[in-house]
């Protein structure tokens, strides 16, 4: 559970008003950001899935915490649209996507 907060929605929301800030950008167009990113890392699940059953759920452990590190480093260095959208896809698929109980 603890390594699913980046990606959750309670842990962005904290960000929502310095996006807005910083980039100048509707509150609108981060949601809709925010929005579209969960659900285009959700059709590439089914790729994780096919990962973990030919690595392994320990080694992708440790593969997906190390990735998840660095969406979160390439999130504090957003500088625009493209890479908010990736950043919001990243920490969802890899902080909230692919970590299993």
């Amino acid at each position: 559970m603890f390594f699913s907060g980046p990606g959750q929605t309670y842990s962005i929301s904290i960000f929502i008003d310095y996006y807005i800030e910083d980039f100048g950008y509707s509150r609108s167009a981060v949601s809709g950001l925010y929005s579209t990113a969960p659900l285009c890392a959700g059709f590439t699940l089914f790729l994780m899935g096919r990962v973990v059953d030919r690595f392994g759920q320990r080694t992708m452990m440790v593969v997906v915490g190390t990735l998840l590190a660095l969406a979160l480093f390439w999130n504090a260095l957003m500088v625009g649209a493209v890479m908010m959208f990736i950043g919001f896809l990243l920490i969802r698929l890899l902080g909230q996507g692919s970590y299993w109980r």
